[in-house]
């Protein structure tokens, strides 16, 4: 009988000391705590990345009372940066503990200020029992497989600006770049500018008319690339856009996995798919820009020779605002120099982009003084089409139009962090305690 109990005690023992070793306190974010993250919302994407979540594991939110708090919410909310579904109270006193009692996915936010949409957000995955997580999975972004959300410095160190080299300074940044669902956009800007997302039409216009979502004002700002399509952001202080401060992306779904290999595979003459070639940007004039030209009108057109323009490509006309203009006319006006029957608006203000939407022939002029009988007129032919020929120009996004059972917080302060752990593991001894009466 004795030997029964030792070896029923021994085991009760084994079994509660693998429980309580079981459990972790996660401090969310490490030494960085609770706060608006230095690179937006991937610092605690990043931070949750490869570690496992439990029931009875404990999440510990260093913030500093008065100046942050964390709410649970919905994944609505969560990815809304509101906490309208907000599940339990928002928590106000630092440091906070919040235990996780139940699997599923979890959702926290700072709803402080624009905390959130600076980044101050975290989503995990809590297991029932040991193994690896999976992510959440109701409405997220899927991830690609093999990469992590990436937190896109707009302009890098330049930052959200008044660009030098005007609106290619954006498109170069942008070129070569990939912008996947799950992404992030980070702009930096001081409180005397702003970001909104528009239209297209409003992004070539330089006008706020089409807005999508609320001008932000507040820098820095960070912006969740939630779906796949076109995205245009533009500053609409002062003259800010119409001297380059606009940005167009587009973002890609995320990669699914590879399907397997067809039981009836194409013949092995059939032709792959022809991709579509990318729109392009053409510098008018390259280096010398949209202005009286040396050679006299031959100039313009000795540019155009040999270049293939399709519609969806961009015109960009490189000029200081005050001495040119650009402006489209007909053929009859351009012959000319008259913008009696002028196409659409003069743009005053240098570098002016044009989308080449509609195939045919082009005409512009400049309407400054005696500019365009000194040369400054340039006519070219619009395809509707590209060949599938390779191009040197910079290229750009297309340009189709866009897309338009709660869990209890515990209090905040310095409380053990495994309250729940410990109810459990006393139930667990309680009945092991059972067990080991039964055999006397």
């Amino acid at each position: 009988m004795a030997g029964r109990f030792a070896l029923v005690l021994g085991f009760a023992v084994f079994l509660f000391l693998q429980y309580s070793a079981a459990q972790t306190v996660h401090t969310v974010g490490d030494s960085a705590g609770w706060r608006i993250p230095p690179n937006g919302a991937a610092f605690y994407v990043n931070w949750a990345a490869g570690k496992t979540f439990r029931v009875g594991d404990s999440l510990v939110f260093n913030f500093t009372s008065g100046l942050d708090e964390v709410t649970r919410v919905s994944k609505r909310s969560f990815d809304l940066c509101s906490d309208d579904d907000e599940i339990g109270d928002s928590i106000e006193t630092g440091p906070a503990t919040i235990p996780l009692l139940s699997p599923g996915e979890y959702y926290f936010i700072s709803s402080e200020d624009r905390h959130c949409e600076q980044g101050q957000k975290l989503a995990i995955n809590v297991t029932a029992a040991p193994g690896a997580p999976t992510p959440p999975s109701s409405n997220a972004p899927p991830a690609t497989p093999g990469r992590a959300p990436v937190t896109h410095v707009v302009g890098g160190a330049a930052g959200w600006t008044v660009p030098q080299g005007g609106a290619m300074f954006y498109v170069n940044w942008a070129a070569g770049k990939t912008f996947v669902v799950g992404d992030s956009l980070l702009f930096n800007f001081t409180t005397n500018d702003d970001v909104v997302r528009v239209s297209k039409r409003s992004f070539d216009l330089c006008s706020d008319d089409d807005e999508i979502g609320d001008d932000i004002d507040n820098g820095p700002a960070t912006i969740l690339l939630s779906t796949p399509g076109e995205y245009y952001f533009i500053s609409n202080e002062d003259r800010h856009c119409q001297q380059g401060q606009k940005l167009a992306i587009n973002v890609s779904a995320a990669a699914g996995p590879m399907a397997p290999p067809s039981s009836n595979p194409p013949p092995s003459n059939a032709r792959p798919p022809t991709p579509r070639p990318a729109p392009v940007t053409h510098i008018v004039g390259d280096a010398v820009g949209w202005t009286t030209p040396p050679g006299g009108a031959a100039f313009y057109v000795n540019w155009a020779a040999g270049k293939t323009f399709a519609v969806g490509d961009s015109l960009v006309f490189n000029f200081q605002t005050d001495v040119h203009d650009v402006e489209r006319v007909p053929k009859r006006s351009f012959d000319i120099c008259s913008d009696d029957d002028d196409i659409g608006d003069s743009i005053e203000s240098g570098p002016a982009t044009i989308v080449l939407r509609d195939a045919g022939e082009h005409y512009y002029i400049s309407t400054e003084n005696q500019d365009c009988q000194l040369g400054q007129k340039l006519a070219i032919n619009v395809t509707a089409t590209r060949p599938n020929t390779p191009v040197t120009s910079i290229s750009t996004p297309p340009t189709s139009g866009p897309t338009p059972g709660s869990s209890p917080s515990s209090p905040g302060g310095t409380g053990p962090p495994n309250s729940s752990a410990n109810t459990v593991a006393a139930a667990l001894s309680a009945t092991l305690f059972g067990l080991v009466l039964s055999f006397f």
